[in-house]
């Protein structure tokens, strides 16, 4: 099993994604939060391509998707502070 890190993972906003739709997808990684409309930041060991499959599986061929596994030692913004205690959290 590789190492776990944060990746993004992201749909366009023109593709209608409810949480609850996209959940069993999500819960296949290790921890998760939604960041915004059809952005969500994953704490997984899989490999952004792994990702990709998923969403196309969940979502179609011809869904853009967006996936990059992210530093988030080096950060600054404003955010609601359930996504800092997620960030934040000991893993």
């Amino acid at each position: 099993m590789a190492d776990a890190r944060f990746m993004l993972l992201q749909l366009p906003r023109r593709t209608k994604v409810v949480t609850e739709s996209i959940q069993p997808v999500l819960d296949k990684a290790l921890d998760w939060i939604e960041v915004s409309p059809n952005t969500w930041l994953v704490w997984t060991s899989s490999s952004p391509e792994r990702w990709y499959k998923r969403l196309q599986d969940a979502f179609g061929t011809d869904t853009r998707s967006f996936i990059c596994v992210i530093d988030p030692e080096q950060r600054h913004g404003r955010m609601p502070k359930a996504f800092w205690q997620f960030l934040n959290k000991k893993r």
